[in-house]
Order: C-alpha cells, then structure tokens, then sequence
C-alpha cells in the first residue's frame, strides 16, 4: 500500500520579542543611573574625616617652645604699649628707656625663637569644630588688661626653666642646642629685666652677676663655675667622644689662661675678678680633664700658653678677650649639648648659660641665639 504523499512541511514560526513597556524603561535607567551615587555615598559615610598626626614627644617639644616664644612677644608688646607703661616706671624709680630697650628685646628674640622653631604647625585640615576662630561678628569684646613688666618677668622664668628642662630631655640633639638656645637668652632677659625693674629673679632662675662692662667700681662676680660632676647639674654626660671632652678641658683652661692675662692688665675690683675667673676656670679644666682621664698623661690637651689678641696690654683689649673666650666657651657647651644623650646634658646646659651670662658680664652684647654663631645677625 501506497503511503500518501507528505504535504509540504512547516515553516518555523517566527520568535516574537516583546517589547518592555516604556515606564518600565524609564524605571530601570534611573536605577542604573543611581547605583554608582548611592555605592559613593556609602563609601564617603563609612570613612571617618582626615585627622592631624598626633605629635610625638620631640614635636612636643618644638610646639611648646614655639607657643612659649609667641606667648612672651605677645606679652612684651602689650607691656610696652600700655599707656601707663612710662608713668609707672618712673614712679618706681625705674628708666622708662631701658625698660622699653629690654621688653623691645624680648619681642623680637622672641619672635626669631619662634620663626627659627619653625612657627606654629599648620597640617592644613579645616577646624573639626567647624566654628569660627575670630570673634562672632556684631559682639563687642572687651580689651585685655594690659601686662605688666613684673608678669612678664615672670613668664620669661617660667619658660627659661621650660625650655632648659626640655633641652636636657628630648632624644634629638639638634632640637635640643637649639632650645637651649632659646632657654639661654630667655634667662639673660629675665636677669636683665629683673635688674631694670628691680624685682628679685624668680626662683626658677639663677642670681644675675652685674651687667655691665666691669669698672674700677663695678666689677663682675666670679662665676661659681660649672662642673662635670656636679649633682644638681644631671652628673657628668653622656654620649660624648673623648675629642669632645679634651675640647671642653681646652675651652676651659684657655679661658683660665685669658683671664690671668686679664688680671695682669687691669687692676683694683677689675684685678681681683678676673684673678678670681682664672682660678675657676682652670679648676673646671682641671675636672674635666679627670673625667676625661688625660690629666697627668701625654694625653693631656692642655698647653703651657695661648695665643692672645696683640694690644692685650691694653685695658680695653683685655676686656674685649675676656668676652671673647666666655662667648667661645658658651659656644663649646652648646655644641656639646646636641652630641650627648638626652638626660645627662646638666653640666653643659650650665656651661652655656653661665658662659653666656659671664660674657654679657663683662660687656659683650645680648644675642638671641647664644652658643649658635651661625645664627649670628650678619655685620653690617
């Protein structure tokens, strides 16, 4: 039997694509459209806000001589433009010029303290307050009580004895002969503006010596000398080499020999004062050469005689080395001061300070870095 004949085959029917209603495009592209805003969002509420580094202790340091240094000029500057300011100081008895020359010091050492600190850290962040620092316009604000001399005297002690007490302390030493810079001429200021004002010295500070070039009736004190092992001074220091203590037997023993020299050129309290620095001097030479272990060996640096300025036989020559080896010897103990490990720095801090008092002393001029030559103003 015949199958009957196939009838011709089918065609595929065609796949129809439904088309998406329109709104329900439009519902799609805006959520496509608002994932990456909402994602950012999330990420920008998750993350805290930048904050500044939390300073460490040697930035502590460095802040805390800054703010003090700002502090004093904004001290000084309200001391010196009270309007009662030469009233007051006449009053007491007190040169009005030479209290105005001392506070004008005290501002601009200052404000080269703080410039050469490196001023007051800026990390750039916005206020996390968010308030404003000035005052809300449209408020009055009552003006502040003008400073008076003896308040700033007593700031410049507070932040002498800071500034010392942290020279000894912090781990770095180059911060550490620059804050003991700093401490140094804030002790010189305070000794000279206790002398002007005649208010005693706080207690943080030591006994000014007289100032002023030495006179037939007005000659320095002796210092009492600084010592290497001396126990209120921190005991003797650590950290440095023994080149470096041979430096400081040299300083000191030349400094002994400078004012024998002294002595046989002046005469009367003059003599007596400059006989008494040599004996000193040569004592703290002869301590620390013990330290050292040179004294009475080959090692010994010391010489039999130094050279002098020619002239020396000349009073005002003789004054002129006088201040040019304590100035030399402060310059010493500074430098000393940034190689030794932090807290046994004692006996070179009062090297510095006494070397820089006893140079003023006997006339030489208030610096605002002492023991730092190269920060010295350039002559002009």
């Amino acid at each position: 039997m015949t199958a009957a004949p196939a009838g011709p085959a089918r065609a595929p029917e065609p796949l129809v694509r439904r088309r998406m209603p329109a709104r329900r495009l439009r519902f799609v592209a805006v959520v496509v459209a608002l994932v990456p805003a909402l994602v950012g969002c999330g990420v920008r509420l998750e993350t805290p806000a930048p904050t500044a580094p939390a300073p460490d202790a040697v930035e502590q340091v460095r802040a805390r001589t800054v703010d003090d240094a700002l502090a004093l000029v904004e001290a000084a500057t309200s001391a010196h433009d009270a309007t009662d300011a030469t009233d007051q100081a006449t009053a007491a008895g007190v040169d009005p010029v030479t209290l105005t020359a001392v506070l004008d010091d005290i501002v601009t050492f200052s404000t080269q303290h703080a410039t050469e600190l490196g001023g007051v850290y800026d990390s750039g962040l916005p206020d996390p307050s968010g308030s404003p620092t000035g005052p809300t316009p449209g408020t009055a604000t009552s003006p502040a009580a003008a400073v008076t001399p003896v308040e700033v005297l007593a700031l410049l002690a507070r932040s002498a004895a800071t500034a010392l007490d942290d020279a000894g302390a912090t781990k770095d030493g180059s911060l550490a002969r620059l804050v003991a810079s700093v401490g140094t001429a804030r002790t010189g200021l305070a000794q000279r503006l206790s002398q002007v004002t005649g208010t005693p010295v706080p207690e943080q500070l030591p006994e000014p010596d007289p100032a002023g070039t030495p006179t037939a009736t007005s000659s320095p004190a002796p210092s009492a000398g600084t010592t290497p092992t001396d126990e209120a001074s921190g005991g003797d220091p650590s950290g440095l080499a023994s080149s470096d203590l041979d430096t400081l037997v040299l300083a000191e023993d030349q400094a002994g020999y400078a004012f024998e020299v002294v002595a046989a050129v002046l005469s009367g309290d003059q003599r007596t004062q400059a006989q008494a620095a040599a004996a000193t001097h040569r004592q703290v030479a002869e301590e620390w050469a013990t330290l050292a272990g040179t004294t009475g060996t080959t090692s010994d640096p010391r010489r039999v005689a130094y050279a002098v300025p020619v002239g020396v036989d000349d009073p005002t020559v003789a004054l002129g080395l006088a201040r040019t080896v304590l100035t030399t010897l402060a310059d010493t103990y500074a430098t000393l001061t940034a190689r030794a490990e932090a807290g046994t720095r004692g006996s070179l801090l009062d090297g510095l300070t006494t070397g820089t008092a006893d140079a003023v002393t006997w006339g030489a001029t208030a610096v605002a870095f002492p023991g730092m030559p190269e920060l010295a103003p350039a002559a002009g």
